[in-house]
């Protein structure tokens, strides 16, 4: 009998299991030989197991989709262009020269600057008013038509220093002032994609009314809304430049008029979500 002691005791030994070969396994065909120096396989004891995917928390799934529409909405309201990001940059200029000017006096001193600079501006006033209650529908606004020539981003640009203001409520809820702070104060683009700007605005507003059980006042409705920039009266007071002595050539360019697509994209954003719009419109940015 052999005898253990503690001079012959190994602990590596406690952390390996003990190797013993096993026999080949036997088949109909007779037992299976093996190569000369093959080592033998041994039974592994690793095994797989499925695992569940962790739940994703309702909150998260609402804050990427909420980061989702600020982002949309401030892609609609932010300048595309390089022409629009020198428009806006003007303004910026006219705001530090003078921060203390009120909003008409604002308007005027960009756009003499901008007619300096060689643009033909133009301010634009929607006259509004109407019999009864069209007065609530025709809402008055001014703010700047820019026309651009040239073979780089030519066209017709709206720039409203006060366009965010337009949109503010009383009695907002979080979600519709996160969007509201997610948009610049002042506008610069084109009139389409201000028309879709205001569309995608006033569906929310519709949906903070109905969210408080309040009625829409006929003022906040898109048609209303839209007033301010396509209205059907208007009146346009031409800047000229201080060596025109006739103004013809503060009057070139075409003055803008709303035109049938415009009309389309006012009527389908009307029955379309806010976010569906502008991911449309981004779409179309690309």
């Amino acid at each position: 009998m052999k005898v253990n002691n503690l001079s012959s005791f190994n602990p590596v030994q406690l952390f390996r299991a003990p190797f013993q070969q096993q026999p080949a396994p036997q088949s109909r065909a007779g037992p299976r030989l093996e190569a000369k120096g093959q080592i033998p396989k041994t039974p592994s004891l690793l095994f797989e197991i499925e695992l569940e995917d962790a739940p994703v928390p309702v909150e998260s799934r609402e804050d990427n989709e909420t980061q989702g529409i600020l982002t949309n909405f401030r892609s609609l309201a932010v300048p595309w262009s390089k022409t629009e990001h020198e428009l806006l940059a003007e303004w910026v200029s006219v705001q530090e020269a003078e921060p203390q000017q009120n909003s008409s006096e604002a308007l005027t001193a960009l756009a003499k600057r901008l007619r300096s600079k060689g643009y033909p501006v133009s301010v634009r006033s929607a006259l509004g008013g109407g019999w009864g209650g069209e007065c609530l529908r025709n809402l008055r606004h001014s703010f700047l038509v820019c026309t651009v020539s040239g073979e780089k981003h030519p066209g017709v640009y709206i720039i409203d220093p006060a366009f965010r203001e337009q949109f503010d409520l009383a009695h907002a809820t979080p979600r519709y002032q996160q969007i509201l702070e997610a948009i610049p104060s002042t506008f610069v683009g084109t009139e389409a994609r201000l028309v879709a700007l205001v569309c995608a605005l006033c569906q929310e507003i519709q949906s903070v009314f109905l969210e408080q059980n309040a009625t829409l006042p006929p003022w906040r409705d898109v048609a209303a809304q839209l007033s301010k920039w396509r209205p059907r009266r208007s009146m346009d007071h031409p800047i000229m430049h201080s060596q025109d002595a006739s103004g013809q050539d503060a009057a070139k360019g075409p003055k803008p008029r709303p035109s049938h697509d415009l009309n389309l994209i006012a009527e389908w954003a009307a029955g379309v979500r806010p976010l569906a719009l502008m991911t449309w419109w981004a779409a179309q940015r690309e």
